[in-house]
């Protein structure tokens, strides 16, 4: 136990019971359904009763086992605790790393496949991929509209993702050795480490040990730190700060403090390269814990310098690498792909859609909601259990207010983002992990403390290992909102046809081709509007509400001349939106989705294009990474994948004329996706199609 958990060195009960005020009443209470009239979960109140069942079945269950089998759970939970202590801690540590490694791998097989599945993921392997050949930017090609996305940025003929560089420069680290995939478990892996480390110092070792045990076998965790994103390594930023935050709080010299602070302040650098706003957020809380610390000790305020020292490293390649792109050494790529409305704050979004304070709040409840489920996978919401923790305990230390505060941090800084986003969670509380899981693995022994008799204490302490089997005991099923297997199944049923072409390619044999992919109506007409001028994320909405053909036919006019004032191009824009009455074409991707205007007839030119709506789950942006540069940075390789854009295709000639051309089809039958490879020949835009 920490000697504040021991000496009554502890501070007030208010943090503890306001934080359990906040959580039930955007969780306990769906504060996210009252705001949009249940649409925001509408199984929330389904998985409500499941929960509420399966917490009276387990605790009857366990009082039975505690009552009438009272040697023998006595036995198997001093049995337990012994296995789990009996390693050494820096043995455990280790193990825990290798374990959480293993796991990381395993979930990113069966969800995944070890490849990525969404357009975060391969927008920065392709930068990854860049990288690895040694270029910060590839050169934009002449005739953008053939191979950009929504994540690309192209400016001053330099061509790069809107990510910052950090997330891709470790993933170029496993290109290098031919396995990026490798990346993020083992990140994730030194994060169960470095937890035990903090947890170890704050509380005590059995509550570190267990917390890194709920950290590893979490499903969120897992799942994450199975895939391509770059909040794995924020995550150990963040983490490995904490750990070293533990350290420098207790030095008792000049050193030591020196050492740690610069420890802290790398960690939140390296953190910042792949996501400054998650750096920025977590700093706060650590920056504040520091400035009331370094008040009763002057060795520790002088260590502050190294702290920047440390966290200068990172940051200032991080800006080098904005400057070498975007041209500003303080531009982000998102800023100067979508504007200073993808900034957080209160105002219209880039989708041009207001962001208000009341959005924001059902956005935190949304998040909260659906961590309930991905956390833990356990028969019981993960926010039952934390303010079960946070109402049982009799006081908090100035690590729970810390803890509490970087939550509070990324829920308020992710409330007040206009994007709500989710990837095996809610992705933008994953920082927030140390806090979650300790909360967690203090539950047993903080309700313990509240109940009295031997029966009552031996039924809470068998109650966490009831909800761990069950979680990772369930069948998969889709009826319930928990159970590990249900929800690596449900992650595994996202794909992308990228694979199927670039191995199909390889097995025919193609070389020095140019290969057009056919990535659907939408795409096509979203890469155009795109080179017209229009920022990507209001072109992916308005392409999925407004008249696709007046679209085409307004871009078909735009593109037979040149419009360097851009005065033709607002034309097209402004008759695009005047053109009212379209509607979703149902039974469509999301990725896929368009709308016309219903009753009216279609033009050739049309019906050629809505004969080729359906992608198919080709993602230009997915095939990206497979495409190399030459020494100048220009597309090159044996292939070179291009959207297929119908009859403009021919002004690609004098860039690719060399190459053989092909045109890749997809057929589906089932769940499987099939690619032949035809040599290219130039079409009629002009034959109809069959009507969807």
């Amino acid at each position: 136990m920490s000697p504040e958990r021991t000496s009554g060195e502890g501070g007030a009960r208010w943090p503890l019971v306001g934080a359990a005020i906040v959580l039930f009443a955007l969780t306990v209470v769906p504060t996210a359904n009252l705001l949009t009239d249940g649409v925001a979960d509408p199984q929330r109140a389904a998985h409500v009763r499941q929960w509420l069942a399966w917490l009276v079945l387990t605790t009857l269950l366990a009082l039975t086992f505690s009552r009438f089998a009272g040697a023998p759970v006595r036995a198997f939970l001093i049995g337990a605790d012994r296995l789990h202590m009996a390693l050494p801690p820096r043995v455990f540590a280790h193990v825990a790393c290798a374990i959480t490694t293993a796991l990381c791998l395993a979930a990113g097989w069966m969800a995944y496949g070890l490849r990525p599945v969404s357009g975060d993921e391969v927008a920065q392997l392709w930068q990854a991929t860049l990288l690895a050949q040694g270029h910060l930017a590839a050169h934009a090609p002449v005739h953008p509209a053939f191979f950009s996305t929504s994540m690309t940025v192209q400016t001053d003929g330099r061509w790069f993702t809107q990510f910052p560089v950090g997330g891709a420069a470790a993933l170029a680290g496993g290109m290098l050795v031919g396995a990026p995939w490798i990346v993020n478990p083992l990140l994730t892996g030194c994060t169960a480490a470095a937890l035990h480390a903090f947890v170890r110092v704050i509380d005590s070792e059995r509550i570190a040990r267990r917390a890194t045990a709920v950290f590893a076998l979490s499903p969120f965790v897992l799942l994450m730190g199975g895939s391509q994103m770059n909040h794995a390594m924020v995550l150990l930023g963040i983490t490995t700060a904490l750990a070293a935050l533990a350290q420098w709080a207790r030095a008792g010299e000049a050193r030591s403090a020196g050492t740690w602070a610069c420890v802290i302040g790398a960690a939140l650098g390296v953190a910042a390269t792949s996501r400054p706003y998650d750096a920025a957020l977590a700093a706060v809380p650590i920056g504040l814990f520091q400035l009331v610390a370094v008040r009763r000790n002057r060795v520790l305020a002088r260590s502050l310098a190294w702290q920047f020292i440390g966290g200068a490293v990172p940051v200032g390649l991080l800006l080098a690498a904005n400057h070498a792109t975007t041209g500003a050494s303080l531009l982000f790529g998102y800023d100067l792909l979508n504007g200073p409305l993808h900034r957080p704050g209160f105002h219209p979004g880039p989708t041009l859609g207001a962001h208000t304070p009341l959005r924001g709040l059902r956005m935190a409840s949304s998040y909260l909601m659906r961590l309930d489920s991905a956390l833990l996978a356990w028969p019981l919401p993960a926010s039952w259990l934390m303010i079960g923790t946070l109402l049982s305990s009799r006081r908090a230390t100035r690590w729970d207010v810390l803890l509490l505060g970087l939550l509070g941090m990324l829920l308020a800084g992710y409330a007040a983002y206009w994007a709500e986003s989710y990837f095996a969670g809610p992705r933008f509380l994953y920082g927030a992990l140390p806090a979650f899981v300790l909360l967690i693995a203090r539950f047993p022994d903080a309700l313990s403390s509240r109940v009295r008799g031997e029966t009552a204490k031996r039924t809470v302490a068998l109650l966490v290992p009831l909800w761990l089997a069950l979680a990772w005991l369930l069948p998969p099923n889709r009826t319930h909102g928990y159970g590990v297997r249900t929800i690596l199944r449900l992650s595994a049923e996202k794909f992308s046809t990228a694979t199927t072409i670039i191995e199909g390619a390889r097995a025919a044999q193609l070389h020095n081709a140019l290969v057009f992919v056919q990535d659907g109506w939408h795409a096509r007409l979203a890469a155009r509007l795109r080179s017209a001028g229009l920022r990507p994320l209001p072109v992916e909405e308005l392409t999925a509400t407004a008249d696709a053909c007046t679209m085409e036919t307004e871009l078909d006019a735009l593109e037979s001349a040149p419009d360097p004032s851009g005065v033709r191009a607002h034309r097209a824009l402004d008759a695009i939106l005047r053109d009212t009455g379209a509607v979703a074409v149902s039974g469509l991707r999301a990725d896929d989705q368009i709308a016309l205007v219903p009753g009216r007839a279609l033009p050739p030119t049309c019906m050629v294009s809505q004969s080729k709506t359906v992608s198919n789950g080709v993602s230009m942006a997915a095939l990206l990474s497979s495409i190399r540069v030459d020494a100048g940075g220009r597309l090159s390789g044996d292939v070179v994948y291009a959207r297929d854009l119908g009859a403009a295709n021919e002004q690609l000639r004098a860039e690719f004329g060399t190459r053989t051309w092909y045109i890749a089809e997809m057929t589906s039958g089932g769940d499987a996706v099939r690619v032949r490879f035809q040599p290219y020949r130039r079409r009629s835009e002009a034959a109809p199609a069959p009507p969807m």
